[in-house]
Parts: C-alpha cells; sequence; structure tokens
C-alpha cells in the first residue's frame, strides 16, 4: 500500500478550513443578526415597558380623577336632592292649605246657595199660591162671562124671536140695515 499523499489532505484541510472558516463566518453572521434583532427587542421591550409605565401611571392618575369628579357629583347630588326634597315638602303643605281653603270656600258657598235656594223656594210658594188664586179668580170671571154671554145670546135669540113674530103679524117693515144697504 502507498502511503496517502499529503497534498490532497492539506488540501482537503484547507477546504475544510475554509469551510468552517466560512460556516463560522455564517455563524457569526447569523449570530450578529440575532444580536441586532435582540437589542432592537430589547429596545422596543424596554420602550414599551416605559410605555406601559407611563400608561399606568396616566391610567392611575385619571382613576383618581374620575373617583374625585364622581365624589363631587354625589355631593352635589345628595344636595341638590335636599333641596328638592325641602321644595317638595315646601309645595305639598301649599297644596294642602290650598285644598283646605278651598274646601272651606265650597261649602261656605254651598251654605250659601242652600240658602238662597230656601229663599227661593218660599218665594216661589208664596207666589204659586198668589198665581193660583188668581187663576181660581180669573176662572170665575170666565165661567161669569160665559154665562153673561150664554144670558145675552138667549135674551137676543128671545129678542130676534119677537122682532121677527111682530114684523109677521105687521106690514112689512123694513131693517134699518136694508136701509143703509140700499142708500149705498
Amino acid at each position: 500500500r502507498a502511503a496517502p499523499d499529503p497534498a490532497p489532505a492539506q488540501s482537503a484541510e484547507a477546504v475544510s478550513s475554509c469551510e468552517v472558516r466560512r460556516l463560522a463566518g455564517a455563524e457569526l453572521c447569523a449570530l450578529d443578526r440575532q444580536l441586532d434583532r435582540f437589542q432592537r427587542e430589547s429596545g422596543a421591550l424596554r420602550r414599551l415597558g416605559e410605555r406601559t409605565e407611563l400608561a399606568e401611571r396616566e391610567l392611575e392618575r385619571e382613576r383618581d380623577l374620575l373617583r374625585s369628579e364622581v365624589e363631587e357629583e354625589r355631593r352635589q347630588f345628595r344636595a341638590q336632592t335636599q333641596v328638592e326634597r325641602k321644595a317638595l315638602l315646601l309645595e305639598r303643605r301649599r297644596f294642602a292649605e290650598e285644598v283646605a281653603s278651598r274646601r272651606l270656600k265650597h261649602a261656605a258657598e254651598r251654605f250659601e246657595m242652600r240658602q238662597h235656594l230656601d229663599q227661593l223656594k218660599q218665594e216661589f210658594s208664596g207666589k204659586e199660591g198668589y198665581w193660583q188664586t188668581a187663576v181660581r179668580k180669573l176662572q170665575r170671571q170666565i165661567e161669569e162671562l160665559a154665562q153673561r154671554n150664554d144670558e145675552l145670546k138667549d135674551e137676543l135669540h128671545a129678542s130676534a124671536d119677537v122682532t121677527r113674530s111682530a114684523a109677521s103679524a105687521a106690514t112689512p117693515v123694513r131693517d134699518a140695515s136694508s136701509e143703509c144697504a140700499e142708500a149705498i
């Protein structure tokens, strides 16, 4: 067997050393890229942490402000509620007094109306008696006049009968009404 050729071994070593360097360089580049990416992400994370902390402080400040505003609104609401309750109680009292006053007024008006109605009833009954008396008196007068009219009619008929019987017994006598009719 022959001894191995040192040149190909060297050349293989050289190739492998180049390959190792190239691989090492590629890995170094990859590591540099990862390092750069890590540093960028680390900076972004740090900035994000700062923003988060700032946002939390701002949120806490806004919560405190909101709490104080809510508490102030509650105080104002309570004060307004008390004022409205007092006004409502005052209005209720006024309303009750007005209702009582109106009741008294209406009771007095009803009493006066009843008195006036009683007075009108008395006047009416007095006038009704007067009217009944007057109606009876007028009815009696009408009956007397009707009776007198009947009597006068009977006398007129009797007188006309007498005049006719006398006229038929005597010469024809001209009636005064027929003479007037001829004259016209």
